[in-house]
């Protein structure tokens, strides 16, 4: 036997039917916009962040400065080698060196042990975990929009300058060339021989992150190495 259902009952099941169906193909039209402009609000995403990064951001004081201007005089003559035993070694993110490349008008810009963003906005990192002395090739890089914006006029024969708190090290310009970011070619490290690596991205009319870089090389020239 079948059972009735209450007229009332009947109208308030409509009802609900007649409100869900709008709803849920209301909720479909926009998943399927969303859909459709994700690459869109990708470019516009990164648009965003470009700007975001021309501006001087608060991130905190969050960054440890270990470095010490190293007390060398003029008639002094810096040693050859410092022992391992008496650097103050860096911890991640950590500033402990300074930058100058004079042709650029680059002036004791602060070196940091690393190259996330809360190191490149307040100035030059170094991405590979190397540092000056250790007998292996350094990696730094930073913002074409702020540190390393005069970086496409460096020269060959140019002097790089970092002064740690452990010794003044030079390098000079050999060469440089423009490649893609993850062109390993680009930047091969050496773990026996000291140089230095410099990089900056470089526009090339891209909208959002753009893929290339300008690589600088340098060879070593002075600075005490590292020894047990």
């Amino acid at each position: 036997m079948m059972k009735r259902v209450h007229p009332k009952l009947l109208n308030i099941r409509s009802g609900i039917k007649y409100l869900f169906y709008p709803i849920a193909f209301f909720l479909l039209i926009v998943a399927l916009c969303f859909a459709s402009m994700g690459s869109v609000l990708s470019v516009g995403t990164s648009a965003v962040k470009m700007f975001i990064m021309n501006k001087p951001l608060n991130l905190g004081r969050d960054v440890s400065d270990i470095f010490v201007e190293p007390t060398i005089a003029e008639e002094d003559v810096e040693p050859d080698t410092i022992k391992k035993s008496e650097i103050e070694f860096p911890s991640a993110g950590d500033l402990f060196a300074r930058i100058s490349i004079p042709s650029i008008g680059l002036e004791d810009a602060p070196l940091y042990n690393g190259a996330e963003p809360k190191q490149l906005i307040r100035g030059v990192g170094i991405s590979n975990g190397a540092f000056p002395g250790q007998g292996c090739t350094i990696m730094a890089g930073a913002h074409n929009n702020t540190h390393f914006k005069n970086l496409p006029k460096i020269s060959e024969g140019d002097i790089v300058e970092i002064r740690a708190s452990y010794g003044i090290y030079k390098y000079q310009v050999t060469s440089k060339k423009e490649a893609l970011h993850d062109d390993k070619s680009a930047y091969p490290i050496s773990f026996t021989e000291e140089s230095l690596i410099l990089y900056t991205c470089v526009e090339r009319g891209t909208v959002g992150a753009t893929p290339y870089r300008l690589f600088v090389y340098l060879d070593y020239i002075s600075g005490p190495k590292w020894v047990r």
